[in-house]
C-alpha cells in the first residue's frame, strides 16, 4: 500500500511539474495547447519508467 501511495505522488509530481513548464512556455493553458502539455506529460513519464527499467537492468550486473 506504501509503495502505491509513494508511485502515486511521484506521478502528481510528475504530472504538476510538466503542467508548469508548459504555463512558463506558453502562458495559460488553453484547450489550443492541450497537446503541448499532454507530450509534456507523456515525455517525463516515458523518461521517468526507461530509467527506472535502466536502473533495475544495471541493478542485476553487479
Amino acid at each position: 500500500m506504501k509503495n502505491k501511495e509513494t508511485k502515486r505522488k511521484q506521478i502528481h509530481k510528475i504530472i504538476v511539474g510538466a503542467l508548469r513548464e508548459t504555463i512558463r512556455v506558453h502562458g495559460p493553458i488553453i484547450p489550443l495547447l492541450i497537446g503541448s502539455a499532454a507530450k509534456r506529460i507523456t515525455g517525463t513519464l516515458v523518461a521517468k519508467d526507461e530509467k527506472e527499467d535502466d536502473e533495475r537492468t544495471n541493478s542485476g550486473c553487479s
